[in-house]
């Protein structure tokens, strides 16, 4: 078992992993596993979600190995990433974006919570995923130029019991969003190096570069982001006011049921669900579409609806894969 910790619906505590979500690793090389909430939509190269190039460090930070264009995940599904390496325990791994967008739930050789990008103001959203009766939400990366980060690292010592026993909620911010050393999201095109500070005066890039001249990518614009998904949920951890009103959150529109609310996250604009009242402003979730003083305007062409149920059967769901409905 791992423990692991992290900011859940609104409060800093551990979450524990069973040893059926740890991959096995053996002396020669170590496995990362990925856990997806959401993959990429059905965009220019008609894939959901390429995995990322996994890159460890050991605690110098000295490059141990790596493993490029690893292949693909999809949503509520996770890959074990194997990298060939020496004996050196891995302490830093850097995650690196492919071509296609992935939000990730949770990270394994120990353990990491993908709810940090929300804690540290990056790309998030709601995971679908629940491990030891918690919510997990997730990180988005993505290498094409339609979500800003491409890459972040984690020190995995950081995140674990030891950590938590010296973190509280007046310095999880500059602990862990704005140090280098335990965590850091980058931006620039196909990073392959991390950064770590050796005093709290400086910042260091990780020497010597890991091989970076055998895995280029051409630079990439970016463009505006559309989801044409729609994720459905009654679960009242996952409110859809907290994801609309949210400046970082990016993903699929999202309804509550039980809420009793509707967000269009590319305009961020909130609406109650229809209720039977005449001449109501509503979205339909039935029709799928927005009324306006009882009027029904144009259809809202979702390609996929993604149900998340109701969430009263709490069995972890980070062992395994969950089933998306296509309606």
């Amino acid at each position: 078992m791992a423990t692991a910790f992290g900011v859940f619906t609104g409060i800093l505590s551990t979450i524990s992993f069973l040893q059926s979500n740890i991959p096995s690793n053996d002396g020669s090389s170590s496995k990362v596993r990925v856990f997806v909430g959401l993959d990429g939509t059905q965009g220019l190269t008609n894939a959901g979600g390429d995995a990322p190039d996994i890159r460890q460090f050991n605690n110098n930070p000295e490059f141990l190995g790596a493993n490029y264009d690893p292949g693909y995940i999809g949503s509520g599904t996770y890959k074990d990433i194997r990298i060939s390496q020496n004996r050196q325990q891995p302490v830093y791994t850097l995650l690196t974006a492919n071509n296609d967008a992935i939000c990730i739930a949770y990270l394994t050789t120990y353990a990491f919570a993908g709810n940090w990008g929300h804690t540290c103001g990056q790309d998030w959203y709601y995971s679908g995923v629940y491990q030891d009766n918690k919510e997990l939400e997730c990180v988005w990366i993505d290498g094409n130029g339609d979500r800003p980060v491409t890459a972040f690292h984690v020190k995995w010592p950081e995140f674990n019991e030891n950590g938590y026993a010296t973190t509280d909620n007046n310095n999880i911010q500059s602990k862990y969003c704005d140090s280098p050393n335990a965590l850091n999201f980058q931006y620039g095109n196909d990073p392959g190096t991390i950064y770590y500070k050796r005093d709290a005066a400086s910042s260091t890039r990780s020497y010597p570069p890991p091989i970076g001249q055998l895995h280029h990518k051409a630079p990439v614009a970016r463009r505006s982001m559309l989801d044409n998904r729609l994720v459905k949920t009654s679960r009242l951890s996952q409110s859809a006011r907290t994801l609309c009103e949210s400046e970082t959150s990016s993903g699929p529109d999202f309804v509550n049921l039980a809420e009793g609310l509707y967000c269009n996250m590319q305009k961020k604009e909130l609406m109650p669900t229809c209720t039977g009242i005449l001449g109501e402003t509503c979205f339909d979730v039935e029709r799928l579409a927005m009324k306006v003083d009882g009027i029904i305007g144009g259809l809202l062409n979702f390609v996929k609806i993604i149900d998340w149920g109701n969430g009263t059967d709490l069995a972890d769901t980070a062992d395994k894969a969950f089933d998306i409905d296509l309606l």
